[in-house]
């Protein structure tokens, strides 16, 4: 069985049920992860006869965080504009035929925006950033993306640290006090964190 609630937060369930349910296991599902969606993504193509490139399937699981009905209705849509305009399925038409979708089920930036905005600034995969990886050329982004993540999102250090890769909440920390410091004495950093900040917030980063 399930429901939105756990059973002692249900009103009109009767006691007796409540104490009956709670003989058993309760376990609260939490919303996937991006490896979990990426899978969803890749297995849903799949099944359907043509499977995504890995940057669509990035693509859709940076920005889709939470529902996998919305996965699973992305994916339609993206097979039928396929079909429809008869191309091959790349990022540039998963932009095109998405954009609508993804527009008006934002509101306040997610991780997924700040993943996004980061990878195409920095020309890399979202896959990059949740890796081991620790040159520069992935590590500073990385970095930033923290960092924003903490600014632009307000999420916890630990939701942070498990969407980049199942990294700790000191890690995390690390980044964003790291960038914040970048940003008041580099003005160059400053200029590049602040473009981002922007462009997700459509406010100025204040130093």
């Amino acid at each position: 069985m399930s429901s939105d609630s756990p059973p002692k937060d249900i009103p009109t369930l009767q006691e007796r049920l409540v104490s009956r349910f709670k003989w058993g296991m309760v376990t609260e599902i939490e919303p996937p992860c991006f490896e979990t969606r990426m899978a969803i993504v890749k297995r849903k193509s799949i099944s359907r006869g043509n499977e995504f490139p890995p940057s669509v399937a990035e693509y859709i699981a940076s920005n889709i965080e939470n529902n996998v009905r919305e996965l699973e209705g992305a994916v339609t849509r993206l097979l039928a504009f396929s079909s429809m305009s008869n191309r091959p399925i790349d990022h540039a038409m998963a932009h095109e035929a998405l954009s609508s979708i993804l527009k008006t089920t934002r509101g306040q930036p997610t991780l997924g925006d700040v993943v996004q905005a980061v990878t195409q600034h920095y020309h890399l995969k979202p896959s990059d950033l949740q890796s081991t990886k620790r040159t520069r050329a992935v590590a500073f982004p990385r970095h930033v993306a923290m960092y924003l993540a903490r600014t632009v999102t307000g999420s916890s250090f630990e939701a942070i640290g498990a969407h980049f890769g199942g990294r700790d909440h000191s890690t995390v920390v690390y980044a964003v006090n790291k960038v914040k410091k970048l940003t008041q004495t580099k003005p160059e950093s400053c200029e590049e964190v602040g473009r981002l900040f922007t462009e997700l917030t459509g406010r100025q980063l204040e130093s």
